[in-house]
């Protein structure tokens, strides 16, 4: 199934390109903030504001937070997130091959 998709996306390798783009920096922005993410209790200690009562974990930007979520109680979610995102940068890999050899 996943063969097909695969060889079904490199015939059109726009469509390919852009998927393979959108999805490596979508996934990279998802697992960066899986690895910066703080608990409300890390925030205090580290100096920051506090995180908004009743969120699980936030990632400090630019004077505010994001709510997001601690690998560690979502272990399944951040690996198909990294796995998909490994498969972007396959994706992109094999588009840049196919577009060389035309």
């Amino acid at each position: 199934m996943l063969s097909s998709i695969h060889d079904f996306l490199i015939e059109i390798p726009e469509l390919a390109a852009g998927i393979g783009f959108i999805g490596f920096f979508v996934g990279g922005f998802c697992i960066m903030n899986f690895m910066v993410a703080m608990t409300p209790e890390e925030a205090i200690a580290r100096g920051y504001s506090p995180i908004p009562a009743g969120w699980e974990a936030g990632v400090f930007n630019h004077g505010s937070y994001i709510r997001w979520l601690l690998p560690e109680n979502y272990p399944i979610l951040f690996l198909a997130i990294v796995i998909l995102w490994f498969y972007c940068i396959y994706l992109l890999n094999d588009t840049a091959i196919t577009w060389s050899q035309k």
